[in-house]
């Protein structure tokens, strides 16, 4: 059983993957989200005016009044968009502890004195603010040699909680993530069933391997399809988050965002397994395209009813709608990413993962009976092998 249902998952693995249409897919969710960062970046350079964080001055009083009349000339000759505005700060603070407040950190601290100035920030920060900075200090040493050794300090101050608005933000996204991802990979099995279906192929594997390899194999391959689909979008995006925005732009979830990502992608295999199952059980009772039309839009409306459920006990992770959300096998892997994202509590998510694998073998024992009978239906069988697993038939 197990040795044929891998040689089933292989078989839709490689045909899926190593072909060209795959790359397309691949490369169909990429586009809204390159043309996304594309306009971000278009309204970022265009939104103009001086930054909210400012550059903290902790040098001595002589040195910050000439820092503050260079800054005034600049901005008249290069306008206010030049360099964030300067905040004097008295007394002088170590970098490090200013950068470090949560509530009002600057931008980066400018330190030391005029002949020796530091300037210190986030790494993201300290390459944008080095040049800008440099040609501060120069014009504040009007008069003496234009040489500045500017030296910097590149800090990373201790990630801080994201607020309760934050976490409810997060909590949605992932949960969005979560159902966008099962709305495009899920409905791949219906039609990857249909095709052989209608080509006669599934008639020929249910003659070689058990029938219920056959549905162990195709689930289990794709989603081996799915999670390569999502590794390749996953480290897509993440390369570009690394290399486009700061490294503490991002307020964390109440888990971490290793453990968030860690129990998104245990959701996500435990919703689509459970869609899944049910997609092929159904699936299977379609014998072409246009009863395989007809079947989605139900399931596609039950996935949304779905998806209302557990977004309707976001924001009260404690009430009635919120708890029964967890407890619907189908609306719990939501609920449970959106809850990771707002308690930090961690207990809840082992109950939740064992229910869900409970509800999934059941799921499974039903759907694969379904698959079982209609496949073994399908083709030219005879009216005793149809009944043999209903289990009105013996051997002998």
């Amino acid at each position: 059983m197990i040795r044929s249902a891998w040689v089933i998952a292989r078989r839709d693995y490689v045909a899926t993957v190593f072909s060209r249409t795959f790359l397309l897919f691949l490369i169909g969710p990429l586009m809204p989200l390159l043309f996304a960062a594309l306009f971000g970046a278009l309204a970022a350079g265009d939104a103009g005016g001086r930054e909210a964080q400012p550059i903290a001055v902790t040098m001595q009083a002589g040195d910050a009044r000439a820092l503050i009349q260079a800054d005034a000339r600049l901005t008249a000759r290069l306008g206010p968009q030049w360099l964030a505005p300067l905040d004097i700060v008295s007394p002088p603070a170590a970098p490090a502890r200013l950068l470090s407040d949560p509530d009002d950190a600057p931008a980066a601290v400018l330190s030391g004195s005029l002949a020796r100035p530091l300037l210190t920030a986030p790494r993201a920060q300290l390459k944008r603010l080095e040049g800008p900075a440099a040609l501060l200090i120069a014009e504040a040493r009007a008069g003496e040699p234009p040489a500045v050794n500017l030296a910097t300090h590149a800090i990373r101050p201790p990630a801080t909680a994201a607020s309760g608005p934050q976490r409810l933000g997060i909590a949605r996204g992932g949960q969005l993530v979560l159902f966008v991802l099962t709305m495009i990979l899920a409905g791949m099995l219906i039609s990857n069933l249909v095709e052989e279906k209608s080509s006669k192929v599934i008639e020929v594997l249910a003659a070689a391997v058990p029938v219920d390899a056959i549905f162990a194999g195709k689930l289990a391959g794709m989603l081996a399809v799915s999670l390569t689909g999502i590794a390749a979008w996953g480290g897509t995006a993440g390369l570009a988050a690394w290399i486009f925005l700061p490294h503490d732009a991002m307020p964390a979830p109440a888990v971490g965002w290793p453990m968030f990502i860690a129990l998104g992608i245990s959701y996500f295999v435990t919703v689509y397994l459970l869609l899944g199952a049910l997609y092929l059980g159904i699936g299977a009772q379609a014998a072409s395209v246009r009863e395989v039309q007809t079947l989605s839009m139900p399931l596609t409306m039950a996935q949304l009813l779905v998806f209302g459920l557990a977004s309707a006990g976001v924001a009260r992770p404690d009430s009635g709608i919120a708890i029964a959300a967890a407890i619907i096998p189908w609306s719990s892997p939501f609920a449970m990413i959106a809850r990771a994202a707002q308690e930090p509590a961690l207990w809840p998510h082992p109950i939740a993962l064992a229910w869900q694998l409970a509800c999934l073998a059941a799921v499974i024992a039903v759907s694969a009976r379904l698959f079982r009978l209609t496949v073994l239906s399908s083709g030219r069988l005879t009216h005793r092998r149809r009944l043999q697993p209903l289990g009105f038939l013996r051997r002998g």
